[in-house]
């Protein structure tokens, strides 16, 4: 499959490189283990004495060590926002094709990890659930399932946004220690969404990647544009350096919240549905690296 083949040089340092004050909270990705037991092999000069297996050396007379699998690695949640919301898009594709093509790679990623997978869609047919504790075999299901749901063609019914919906239900099937991944533009946040994202991300390890259009977070370019303000209609006449005191109010309300909202997870991720998605991540590891 080509998406597999692009996620062959990918890896989850390329989705989680940026980590907000959260991750000095015990939240940071790669420091947050479980104690889950695998097996035990022979003893190591440098082993942790509290890993000895006693009981296999009392049989043998000879020293072994318990091996333990990170616990938070073995289960992960994928939480799919496709509201209406996301059904736009200026240039090169829609935010929710970007989420789509997102969700597939990071499912080849837990497939790849041999990660059991819980996959939870919000769409206009309501919330789904679809298991991958087989991947391989349930692979088929979900790129079907997300390619239907993320036809633009679909009429709209009078949906509002289903994100608390979907931090809803995610909370009730994350189990504690796991991994929860939400992709949404977040344009849904309130805050109820901070208070199920804060409850989730206590006892997972959290990521949100936020997926945008650049019209929503730069300037606009000149012409008249034809916008909804709280049920009401209006021509906006934009010309540069003029500046909608209306239109600048929404923005930045919208703005704080989407950054509250994301700042409670122990990494988050922003990314253009502009753009292509591969070479975005790519450009986030390198630029990652030449920070570090």
């Amino acid at each position: 499959m080509a998406i597999r083949e692009e996620v062959r040089n990918l890896s989850w340092q390329h989705l989680m490189i940026r980590e907000t004050n959260r991750s000095s909270q015990g939240q940071r990705l790669s420091e947050s283990r479980g104690m889950e037991y695998r097996e035990s092999r022979a003893y190591v000069v440098g082993d942790d004495y509290r890993s000895i297996d006693w009981r296999a050396m009392a049989r043998s007379g000879e020293a072994y060590t318990k091996i333990f699998s990170d616990q938070q690695e073995q289960s992960a949640t994928l939480a799919i926002d496709l509201s209406p919301s996301m059904f736009f898009g200026t240039r090169y594709s829609f935010k929710s094709w970007t989420a789509v093509r997102l969700a597939a790679i990071i499912t080849w990623l837990c497939e790849r990890s041999q990660l059991s997978l819980n996959c939870l869609i919000s769409s206009q047919e309501g919330l789904l659930r679809i298991p991958l504790a087989s991947a391989r075999r349930n692979l088929p299901q979900l790129f079907s399932t997300l390619s239907r749901l993320s036809d633009h063609s679909l009429p709209f019914s009078d949906q509002k946004n289903g994100l608390n919906s979907l931090l809803v239900r995610s909370g009730d099937a994350q189990k504690p220690g796991g991994m929860f991944l939400l992709l949404s533009d977040c344009l849904g946040v309130d805050e109820d969404s901070n208070r199920l994202l804060g409850n989730i991300s206590r006892h997972n390890k959290t990521a949100v990647f936020r997926i945008n259009d650049q019209s929503e977070i730069l300037s606009w370019p000149a012409g008249s544009y034809s916008l909804k303000l709280k049920d009401e209609n209006f021509l906006y006449h934009h010309s540069p350096g003029k500046r909608s005191t209306a239109l600048q109010q929404v923005q930045s309300a919208v703005d704080k919240r989407v950054s509250a909202f994301s700042s409670i997870a122990a990494s988050q991720l922003q990314l253009s549905c502009n753009q292509d998605l591969l070479e975005q991540l790519r450009n986030q590891q390198a630029s990652g690296h030449d920070a570090g």
